[in-house]
C-alpha cells in the first residue's frame, strides 16, 4: 500500500509540476501581452497629446482669425460710416454750388 501511495503521490505531483508549468507558461504569455498592451496605450496616450496639441493650435488659429475679422467689421463700419459723412459733405457741397449758381444767375 504504501508502494502504491507513493506512486499516487509521484503521480499527484507528476500532474501538479505540469499543471504549474502550463500555468507560468500562461502567465508569461499574459505578462508578455500585457505588455504589449501597455506599450500600444502609451503610443495612443502620446497620439492623443499630440492631436490635443493640434487642436489647441486650431484654437488658438481660429480665435486670432476671429479676432482678425472682428478687426474687419470695425474697420468696415468705420470705412461706411466716414462714406456716409463725405456723401453728406458731397450733399452740402452740391446745395452750396446750386445756391452759388442761383445767385450768379440773379447777378448777370
Amino acid at each position: 500500500m504504501t508502494k502504491e501511495k507513493a506512486e499516487l503521490d509521484a503521480e499527484k505531483t507528476d500532474e501538479l509540476e505540469y499543471r504549474k508549468a502550463e500555468l507560468m507558461q500562461k502567465n508569461d504569455e499574459l505578462e508578455k501581452r500585457k505588455a504589449e498592451f501597455m506599450q500600444k496605450n502609451d503610443e495612443l496616450e502620446y497620439r492623443k497629446a499630440e492631436l490635443m496639441q493640434k487642436i489647441m493650435s486650431w484654437n488658438t488659429g481660429n480665435q486670432n482669425l476671429c479676432r482678425k475679422m472682428m478687426s474687419w467689421k470695425r474697420e468696415k463700419q468705420n470705412a461706411e460710416y466716414r462714406k456716409a459723412e463725405l456723401m453728406q459733405k458731397i450733399d452740402e457741397l452740391e446745395y452750396r454750388k446750386a445756391e452759388l449758381m442761383q445767385k450768379n444767375d440773379e447777378l448777370e
